[in-house]
């Protein structure tokens, strides 16, 4: 009896812990960043690291954020909130560029036709940018634009009948012509 007293509660302990963010370094040396590609979740903090052994200052810059000029042994950290694909570079060392993916969440991700599902893009991106949100249907040939947003979650009910709907988002800029979804 006791035994199953203290299993269930660490069981309690367990559902009452908040759960964390994760957070991914990324290491910055004088050749660039050491992935070109990192696929990360909503709320999840990436650190950069410039290396010690760099030779000159760096500074990261994506679409809401930018380092400033960091030297040798310093870091910056930004937490990404919403979905959708951001581009990054290091502004001083231009051939140094990454891709940051960050998925669409969807609850429940598949049901038969007319299922409700509830399409979370986070907290919005600031306010000179939106997200496009894309969906793909049981059986579609490609990507189809859903709707264009500036954060939140929706509702969306399943129309192309039972399987599997995917989800992706993508971030716009509202003043640069580029509104390709």
């Amino acid at each position: 009896m006791k035994r199953a007293c203290a299993l269930i509660l660490v069981c309690l302990l367990l559902m009452a812990t908040p759960a964390f963010a994760d957070k991914v370094k990324i290491n910055v040396t004088d050749s660039g960043f050491d992935r070109s590609r990192l696929l990360i979740q909503q709320g999840d903090t990436v650190k950069w690291n410039f290396s010690p052994d760099n030779q000159t200052d760096h500074e990261v810059r994506g679409p809401f954020f930018d380092s400033g000029p960091i030297g040798p042994g310093g870091s910056f950290s930004f937490q990404f909130t919403g979905a959708g694909k951001y581009a990054v570079e290091d502004v001083l060392n231009p051939s140094a560029t990454m891709l940051i993916k960050i998925p669409v969440l969807a609850e429940p991700p598949m049901g038969p036709i007319d299922t409700i599902f509830l399409i979370s893009m986070g907290n919005g991106p600031p306010d000179s940018y939106y997200w496009s949100v894309q969906y793909k249907y049981p059986g579609a040939p490609g990507w189809v634009l859903l709707f264009r947003q500036v954060g939140g979650s929706f509702r969306f009910k399943a129309d192309h009948g039972p399987g599997t709907y995917e989800f992706r988002g993508k971030t716009h800029e509202f003043a640069k012509p580029d509104h390709t979804d």
